[in-house]
């Protein structure tokens, strides 16, 4: 049972981790069609939100009540903004380096922040130290960088 759900989880993220490099790609040439990364970025949020909202009619979860608006850190608040940074992020530099080096960096760059989340505790994440072989890790990210560029 835990072998599948190793499996069952791979597969999740290796389709969102393929959605995220399709949905950069039809960012980009919304982009390109309208000449602005902001439209291109609302258009791709409009979307999700549109879907988001299906899912909601779909599933029926209850509506939570007020106080759970209380007990949420402020933090918690700002994914729309990093996901707006990361999607803009990737239209502007998708036509330019192509997707497998943006998203080699892409990849390569939340490695290094995971790292920090997890070492210090930082938004909720349980404390991992970092030691050599993550580090190590890190840097054979960046090298496969640049082997994808070269």
């Amino acid at each position: 049972m835990e072998l599948l759900k190793l499996l069952g989880s791979a597969l999740i993220a290796l389709v969102a981790g393929a959605s995220l490099v399709i949905q950069s790609s039809v960012n980009t040439q919304v982009r390109a069609a309208w000449g602005s990364p902001a439209w291109a970025a609302l258009i791709s949020y409009l979307g999700g939100t549109c879907v988001t909202i299906l899912v909601l009619l779909i599933l029926r979860p209850t509506f939570p009540d007020a106080s759970v608006f209380h007990k949420t850190s402020w933090t918690s608040y700002l994914g729309g903004f990093f996901g707006t940074c990361y999607v803009m992020g990737l239209i502007l530099i998708i036509p330019f380096l192509g997707n497998a080096t943006s998203f080699a960096l892409l990849v390569t760059g939340q490695m290094i922040c995971a790292l920090i989340l997890d070492h210090f505790a930082l938004l909720g994440a349980a404390e991992h130290s970092v030691d050599l072989k993550k580090i190590f890790g890190v840097v054979l990210l960046s090298a496969g960088v640049y082997l994808i560029r070269v």
